[in-house]
């Protein structure tokens, strides 16, 4: 949460669109899905 308190851009555009997206990928992303399957 760093980049939104020094980001300066960020907080610009959060003000100028109102919207903020973040992605997410599902099940912990590729690193999350490699280490499942070395345990299995």
């Amino acid at each position: 949460m760093a980049l939104i308190t020094t980001g300066k851009g960020l907080i610009r555009d959060l003000e100028k669109y109102g919207a903020l997206g973040v992605y997410a990928p599902l099940e912990g992303g590729f690193e999350g899905r490699y280490r499942r399957r070395l345990r299995a």
